[in-house]
């Protein structure tokens, strides 16, 4: 059974942030396949051993949409004011789902920038659908619309049943308890010895640690994580970020 493509992704980036805090310190991976549910790897940091999991934290279509158009529409308004066509409050209101948004994104912003353009000078306009979709009775699934000339900014909301964005963060929280609490139910299941490692999977389409940060927050003060030496958010195979470090786990890391 060979390494999968998300534990090569998470270990990878793992071991990059490791040779950054550790630069002495010898680090040697042992892949752990044989048939066992959990830990998936065994790392040797130095004279230390510890048991590494990896797992993906997957939230349903309607919160990563939100996630989605939020990051489009921040970068919808920095390519705007870059293109001097910003003048005036615009909102940008999505129903999920969007099908095929990935392939809908860059059609989707040059919609939007034209109609920016074409209103610039205007002290309102009227709503143009960006695209229309007519499912579940719902008249479109992108607008924008340019509502006043007081302060320049665009504006990203969901419409129809979106969820808001404390009611997704709670998902994502709840989403973030179910993965842990999974783990460390296998990891006690195996009666694991070693100090335990959890490799988050950078499953939110959201450019950095600080949803993931922000949502972690309730589940340490409940103590779902004080079975972990620490949990790591693998962001890309080059970086990540360190969540949660218990105090002492590690060795000491050298000045420099």
């Amino acid at each position: 059974m060979s390494e999968r493509e998300e534990e090569a992704y998470c270990r990878e980036s793992f071991s990059r942030w490791l040779s950054v805090k550790y630069p002495d310190a010898v680090r040697e991976w042992q892949y752990e396949p044989h048939g066992r549910r959990i830990p998936d790897y065994r790392l040797r940091l130095g004279d230390r051993e510890y048991a590494v999991e990896v797992t993906r934290v997957t939230v349903e279509s309607e919160i990563t949409a939100f996630f989605s158009f939020k990051t489009l529409g921040q970068e919808i308004e920095n390519a705007a004011r870059d293109a001097d066509v910003l003048k005036g409050r615009h909102i940008l209101t999505f129903y999920p789902p969007v099908t095929e948004f990935g392939k809908r994104k860059k059609d989707i912003q040059r919609r939007v920038l034209e109609y920016m353009s074409t209103h610039r000078d205007d002290e309102t306009a009227a709503v143009e659908v960006i695209l229309p979709d007519s499912r579940n009775k719902l008249p479109r699934r992108v607008a924008i619309q340019k509502m006043g000339l007081g302060g320049d900014a665009l504006m990203c909301l969901p419409g129809g049943s979106a969820h808001r964005e404390p009611e997704l963060n709670a998902k994502v929280t709840d989403a973030l308890r179910d993965a842990i609490g999974r783990k460390h139910h296998l990891f006690e299941q195996v009666r694991e010895t070693l100090p335990r490692i959890l490799l988050l999977g950078h499953g939110l389409p959201v450019p950095d640690a600080i949803p993931y940060r922000l949502c972690l927050q309730p589940l340490a003060s409940e103590g779902m994580l004080d079975g972990f030496a620490a949990v790591f958010l693998a962001l890309t195979d080059q970086t990540g970020d360190m969540l949660h470090e218990s105090t002492g786990s590690f060795p000491p890391r050298q000045l420099p």
